[in-house]
């Protein structure tokens, strides 16, 4: 992609303002989302680099919110706080160290349909405010989600803060990627899942497959949910054959399909169980 016009505002506001009068311009931080595009069409951006609004890191007692032009080796660097380390984990997986340092966690949400930690909020229940000049909107991350592959803001709409709860969590997070220390690209699926379970039965369960689109295994969660762990082989059968219908309707490969269902049933070996 060939960089055309390049604004650069000194704070939110005057971005906002800009974006409003130039709502073509696209926004962004790190930039190494446009250096997977190999398109030579001309784009003009707004850089955020140096807003200092979008670089914080917020503690509560009921949760941490982040900046969406905060990095993600800024993230990965924070210790001791158990409800982020799936989003660590995840982060453990994009690109290299130089990567992660220029790479944020707003601009990962957009990369190829939806990036590698687009799931990893979703699941974890995160939020985010988005801003216009005149406005301002919390939303869920997952209501973001307009099609298994598009994320959308509303016009003249700029992401502005990443909220990830920590007063609860689902304790159980199960995460795995075929491609680790890459940019996402159209070959890079994930698989991540996060449970909490009374004794040994689950008493709640989400599951998401990834690769650029984010697709909820809705049918598969609500057959596991109530049920005594570990699973019995049949039960075992009858996930594979569930999520075999998954893969069928969504046209993923076969080498996809094996990563998946081999990863899934693993995690069903694998959760707690007593």
């Amino acid at each position: 992609m060939q960089i055309a016009e390049v604004s650069a505002p000194r704070n939110l506001n005057e971005a906002l303002s800009f974006y409003k009068r130039f709502p073509a311009m696209i926004p962004t931080s790190g930039c190494t989302g446009l250096m997977l595009d190999q398109s030579k069409k001309p784009v003009s951006i707004i850089s955020l680099h140096s807003i200092a609004e979008l670089q914080t890191i917020t503690r509560t007692d009921r949760y941490i919110e982040f900046g969406a032009a905060v990095s993600l080796s800024r993230i990965l660097s924070i210790p001791n706080i158990k409800q982020i380390t799936p989003l660590q984990k995840a982060i453990e997986t994009i690109g290299t160290f130089s990567t992660r340092n220029l790479s944020t966690i707003g601009g990962n949400l957009f990369v190829n349909g939806t990036g590698t930690l687009f799931p990893i909020l979703a699941l974890l229940d995160a939020s985010c405010e988005i801003r216009s000049f005149n406005a301002i909107k919390i939303i869920k991350i997952y209501d973001l989600l307009k099609s298994p592959n598009s994320v959308i803001l509303p016009e003249n709409f700029l992401l502005t803060k990443i909220r990830l709860p920590i007063d609860n969590s689902l304790p159980v997070f199960l995460f795995a990627k075929n491609k680790l220390n890459c940019f996402p690209d159209k070959d890079s699926i994930l698989i991540a899942l996060t449970a909490d379970f009374s004794r040994s039965i689950c008493s709640n369960m989400r599951i998401m497959l990834h690769d650029g689109r984010c697709i909820r295994a809705r049918a598969i969660e609500l057959f596991l949910i109530g049920k005594d762990f570990p699973l019995s082989r049949e039960e075992i059968e009858t996930v594979i054959t569930m999520l075999h219908n998954i893969l069928e309707e969504y046209n993923f490969t076969e080498s996809q399909k094996y990563f998946f269902i081999e990863n899934l049933v693993n995690f069903m070996m694998n959760l707690p169980g007593e």
